[in-house]
């Protein structure tokens, strides 16, 4: 591992995964992991288990009939789609120290998760890992923002930091972009090795078929939580 990554994936202050998202990495990677494990976990947090229902009936769902518990929500997501979506929303309870704006971090990686879901529908891809691909897509961001708090906010205002940020300014600041220290992460928290070649692979320049759906997706997160969308951000994921 570069040793300017090492130092950020390895830092005290790096934040890691909760508990429950640790023991739901452990079960996603347990091809005989039964939906009784992945029930206990869940059920173990009252908090998690009310997302999983709150997106159950949530118009990307679209069901049928509302869903009022978490039995009623384990039949209907089934046993893949479960594991990827309770690791997805309690990976979001991922914070550390201040000095990075983790709430906005999460809602707008939220945004690009639910843009790579609807395209990966439209694409005929597997929708739900598309969807945790891409909340943890700029992940990398989270780490050096974490690493290197008091350099940013020296260079940037704190409301304006996630704009700023770039892989430039990245590259400038510890030697790597957000995808390199990304792939370190998720390796470090042991997810899925697809999605680990994803991020190591990943040219925010030149993204090639098989990243294109996260670029764009990415494009189509800011659209969603836009109120008033330039016309260039528009023009910008129609020509992509």
């Amino acid at each position: 591992m570069n040793p300017d990554i090492a130092k950020i994936v390895d830092g005290e202050n790096m934040p890691s995964p909760p508990t429950i998202a640790a023991k739901l990495l452990d079960l996603v990677n347990q091809p005989d992991a039964r939906i009784a494990d992945i029930t206990k976990v869940i059920s173990a947090d009252p908090k998690l288990s009310a997302k999983l229902i709150d997106y159950c009936n949530s118009p990307i769902v679209a069901s049928a009939r509302t869903v009022g518990s978490l039995q009623q929500a384990i039949p209907l997501l089934g046993m893949r789609t479960l594991r990827l979506l309770s690791l997805s929303f309690s990976v979001m309870d991922t914070q550390g120290n201040d000095g990075f704006p983790y709430q906005e971090f999460w809602r707008r990686s939220l945004a690009t998760a639910i843009a790579a879901k609807l395209i990966a529908k439209q694409a005929e891809q597997n929708a739900d890992e598309s969807f945790l691909l891409g909340l943890v897509f700029n992940i990398g961001a989270m780490g050096i923002g974490n690493a290197y708090s008091s350099e940013l906010i020296k260079r940037f205002e704190f409301e304006e930091l996630l704009d700023k940020l770039n892989t430039t300014v990245e590259r400038e600041i510890c030697g790597a972009n957000r995808y390199e220290v990304g792939a370190c992460l998720l390796e470090k928290w042991h997810f899925p090795n697809p999605m680990i070649q994803a991020l190591e692979t990943y040219n925010p320049d030149e993204p090639d078929k098989s990243s294109r759906l996260f670029f764009v997706s990415q494009q189509v997160g800011k659209l969603l939580l836009s109120s008033d969308p330039a016309d260039r951000e528009i023009f910008g994921v129609r020509k992509s």
